[in-house]
């Protein structure tokens, strides 16, 4: 069934940029340069009064303000009143990349960026972005603060991992250009994330500030080139920058969040409309100094057009205030300001005209969950029966008996989905339990799903040399590198609901195992 999206009914379109400048306060100028999150399924009074005072340019909803779609879609229509302030709408804004990283439905619903850059079909990848498209227009929400346009590293596991579509900068940039063409088509704005790169580095930047070492021509035909495609194919979209301390041609432009040369770079190789938000002020990486409004005062003057605090209501009135003593004060300081609104401006108008033309596509959340829960699910079985097949002919691994298979998984969908085997946790059962059930006539299946769970497989092979051991990989393939121990890797590379009941299946019609232990 088909549902129409209520739009503010009173809401027209601003005439022009001036006419709606003008109509602002000093405070409402400040206010839009501000993205911020809420603590709740619902707003509080003091969280209501801000955001109201000050017209907040954009809300970050996270999984903390998602109770039930009907919750969120209430939450949402209230947010969008308080801020529709003189005809333009806010940005509300969700990191909805797919994987593992949703903030409407969960980790199963939707297959991974890198699974789609194995597969390469930008047909898959274009029906993906319209799934999350429709879902986002279905929910309110304006901006998909995805896709990921980070080059993934084939050498080294970091925090990116399977978010990035692959190693391969002409890959990434055609799946980047697809999925963000799936999402504006529905309605949506993309948001290409987070530059200068952090498919390569080793900090995790939520946690410390990175380090990327780079020279210019590098980051042209590499890191920027989804950003320059998606620029050509003339798809509105907003740029992230990280956390990162950049290198180039071994000069130290400093941290990005904070260096104009880095965000002036960012402008000359785009273009100057476009806006340039920084990921959330309050990671790690972007320092922890005391005077927090300084360092959002900072990220502006180098060049960033919106400023995430996506937590702290203390941390965003001390920066609210900060901006406006300085732009009551600093002439070239305003100046920026009324430029970066007049990015702002011609984005959100771009962004209210589009969800109106798509408004008919609207789908019921419920429906597009289903659908594409399903895809991820086919998307696996690709994986697993490629590997199977190439694995039958040689009869690896070896030794099946009518003993069948055993798993061991971590992840509570994957052993409930189990029907005919013995099914364990990976990370709980004892050296002994593991020792007796993983036999040389056995076939064990160890499930990796993450960083913890490739470390007790890595564990469980090393002290069983003589069993026969299937990995079955949901996450980073970097994570099971067996290649020196004849161990058999099933890379998914991303995780549905039935991947335990997928394996197991086709396992045993693969290898006419009997059912049952």
């Amino acid at each position: 069934m088909a549902f129409v999206i209520c739009f503010n009914p009173n809401l027209s379109f601003a005439t022009s940029f001036e006419a709606w400048f003008d109509s602002l306060s000093d405070k409402e100028r400040i206010g839009q340069l501000f993205v911020t999150g809420i603590t709740d399924h619902k707003l509080s009074y003091k969280e209501r009064e801000l955001i109201k005072e000050w017209q907040i340019g954009g809300v970050i909803l996270f999984k903390r303000n998602h109770k039930d779609t009907d919750q969120f879609k209430s939450l949402n229509k209230q947010l969008m009143k308080i801020l529709s302030k003189k005809n333009l709408e806010p940005f509300l804004f969700v990191d909805q990349e797919g994987g593992n990283v949703v903030r409407i439905g969960s980790k199963y619903d939707f297959p991974s960026m890198y699974s789609l850059g194995q597969i390469n079909s930008p047909k898959v990848t274009h029906t993906v972005g319209e799934s999350i498209g429709r879902l986002l227009l279905d929910n309110h929400i304006s901006v998909n603060l995805a896709p990921v346009a980070d080059l993934r590293d084939m050498y080294s596991y970091n925090f990116i991992s399977n978010r990035s579509f692959g190693e391969n900068e002409s890959t990434v940039s055609d799946m980047v250009l697809e999925y963000s063409k799936g999402l504006y088509n529905n309605g949506v704005i993309p948001t290409l994330k987070h530059f200068p790169g952090l498919g390569n580095v080793i900090a995790d930047s939520h946690r410390e500030t990175a380090l990327k070492k780079t020279t210019l021509k590098e980051l042209k035909s590499k890191d920027l080139k989804p950003y320059l495609k998606l620029g050509k194919a003339g798809i509105p979209f907003l740029t992230m920058t990280s956390h990162t301390r950049l290198i180039l041609d071994k000069k130290d432009l400093g941290v990005t969040t904070y260096s104009k040369k880095a965000v002036d770079l960012l402008r000359n190789i785009s273009k100057d409309k476009q806006v340039i938000i920084t990921d959330d002020m309050e990671m790690g990486g972007a320092g922890n100094a005391k005077n927090f409004e300084k360092l959002a005062l900072d990220s502006f003057k180098a060049g960033h057009d919106l400023i995430l605090i996506g937590w702290s209501k203390k941390k965003l009135t001390k920066s609210l205030y900060a901006f406006l003593s300085e732009y009551k004060t600093n002439d070239e300081f305003k100046d920026q300001v009324k430029i970066s609104l007049k990015r702002i401006f011609e984005l959100k108008n771009n962004s209210q005209a589009i969800r109106e033309k798509y408004a008919n596509k609207v789908i019921a959340t419920k429906k597009i969950l289903k659908a594409s829960a399903s895809l991820n699910n086919k998307i696996a079985y690709y994986f697993i029966n490629k590997k199977l097949k190439s694995s039958k002919k040689s009869r690896t691994p070896a030794s099946f008996d009518k003993r069948g298979l055993v798993f061991f998984s971590s992840d509570m969908s994957f052993q409930k989905n189990i029907k005919y085997s013995q099914v364990y946790s990976i990370m709980r059962s004892s050296s002994k339990l593991i020792k007796s059930t993983c036999t040389e006539s056995v076939t064990c299946v160890l499930h990796v799903s993450g960083m913890k769970t490739a470390r007790a497989a890595k564990k469980i092979v090393r002290e069983n040399k003589r069993a026969n051991f299937l990995i079955i990989n949901s996450t980073d393939p970097l994570l099971t590198d067996y290649k020196d121990k004849g161990i058999s890797v099933v890379n998914t590379y991303t995780q549905p609901k039935d991947l335990g009941s997928l394996v197991e299946n086709l396992f045993i019609k693969t290898f006419n195992i009997a059912k049952g232990h």
